[in-house]
């Protein structure tokens, strides 16, 4: 199954360098990353070109329905500012995570889809959308390298047994042992979450 979708997201997704780098001075502020740290960390950034459209599609919509079927009436629902929206998403983690392997990054996208899927039309508060605290719990980890892809899969999953029609066991079944038990036992929940921007999973 794949959704392909074009919108207009220039300003957005030119912005996606500057949203991992707000992230990374936040995770500075609070403590979390040295100068050096820091530093590093920016001059990996790439700075994003400003595009008039984007066409994206679920790259991974094949293998995330043969292990959550019960997804398909969601991906009916996919529309094309929800495509932009995780267009954005997808820049911006991207930005955070090049010291990992390509196969730790698709799987990081990847779990992206399936929480932008599970969570499609949420809101925190009324107003907010949920996939948006999913990433921002996940760009928060992703900042210090010495967690890796299994936290970060962590951060974007953490809501589903609780927000959505999946189980921790899907996660297992898809992203391994070590995602599962950072989920399902709140491994993810590490002080320097609550530091910055006093984001809590919850």
């Amino acid at each position: 199954t794949k959704v392909l979708a074009t919108s207009p997201t220039s300003v957005r997704l030119y912005g996606a360098a500057a949203q991992a780098q707000q992230e990374l001075k936040a995770a500075q502020n609070a403590g979390l990353l040295t100068a050096e740290e820091f530093q590093e960390a920016c001059s990996s950034l790439v700075v994003d070109s400003p595009t008039s459209s984007v066409s994206t599609e679920l790259e991974f919509g094949e293998i995330i329905l043969g292990v959550y079927p019960e997804l398909e009436g969601m991906l009916s629902k996919f529309s094309e500012s929800d495509a932009a929206q995780l267009a954005l998403h997808k820049a911006r983690l991207s930005q955070l995570i090049p010291h990992m392997s390509d196969a730790e990054q698709g799987d990081i996208r990847m779990a992206l889809e399936v929480a932008t899927v599970a969570h499609l039309g949420q809101r925190r508060d009324g107003s907010d959308l949920w996939i948006n605290h999913l990433v921002q719990v996940a760009s928060i980890i992703a900042v210090k390298k010495t967690n890796g892809p299994a936290a970060v899969i962590a951060g974007l999953l953490h809501d589903l047994r609780e927000r959505s029609v999946l189980s921790d066991e899907h996660v297992k079944l898809l992203f391994g042992d070590e995602a599962y038990q950072a989920v399902s036992q709140g491994q993810l929940r590490f002080d320097f979450i609550v530091k910055c921007h006093g984001v809590v999973p919850h």
